[in-house]
């Protein structure tokens, strides 16, 4: 009796353990199909670092890198760009269907309105193709530098480079004459 008893239990714990081991496993499969399935388009964004701080009526260039893991290959997608502010408000709102590869990589570039305030804003970028979807933001700033300041900046650059070039004509001229009455005095010392 007490045999059985124990074979009894330790049928019950077996069965127990693979009941636990394929209710987990199920578990865990459905978690890898439900990523998989979300990482079938994978996007992110590039914004060069001169474009990380651009002034309103300047061009924001962004590029845009796209993986595509779905299994038919050349495929159409929607890209959808959106430009906010701090508070989500949305200043550029744009989308285009563009045909992508396994991997796509492209720039995209887009004017900022001349009146617009400084501060941090977002570009957001969304790819999507069926019910399969993909985002990505980057942070840029807008800084508070005009046009006029930036030529003012430019023009003194060029009268300082200016500057430079006829101090540097001036000392290479003194240094050739000096050169000069330098060899002949040497010459004149050489033949006595």
């Amino acid at each position: 009796m007490k045999k059985d008893k124990y074979i009894n239990n330790k049928i019950f714990i077996f069965l127990y353990m693979i009941i636990l081991v394929t209710y987990t496993g199920r578990e865990v499969v459905a978690e890898k199909d439900d990523a998989a399935k979300e990482s079938l388009l994978a996007v992110n964004i590039d914004i060069p670092e001169k474009y990380t701080e651009v002034s309103p009526g300047e061009n924001l260039l962004t590029i845009i890198n796209i993986n595509n893991r779905l299994p038919n290959g050349r495929i159409d997608v929607i890209l959808s760009y959106n430009i906010k502010d701090k508070n989500n408000t949305e200043l550029i709102s744009k989308s285009e269907t563009i045909a992508i590869e396994a991997r796509s990589s492209f720039s995209r570039g887009f004017r900022i309105p001349e009146h617009i305030d400084t501060g941090d804003y977002k570009f957001d970028v969304k790819v999507q193709y069926h019910e399969n979807t993909a985002t990505a933001s980057q942070s840029f700033k807008i800084i508070d530098v005009t046009r006029e300041e930036k030529n003012i900046v430019i023009a003194l650059l060029i009268t300082a480079m200016i500057i430079f070039s006829i101090i540097l004509a001036y000392e290479h001229y003194r240094i050739s004459d000096i050169l000069k009455i330098s060899e002949k005095n040497l010459g004149g010392t050489i033949r006595r």
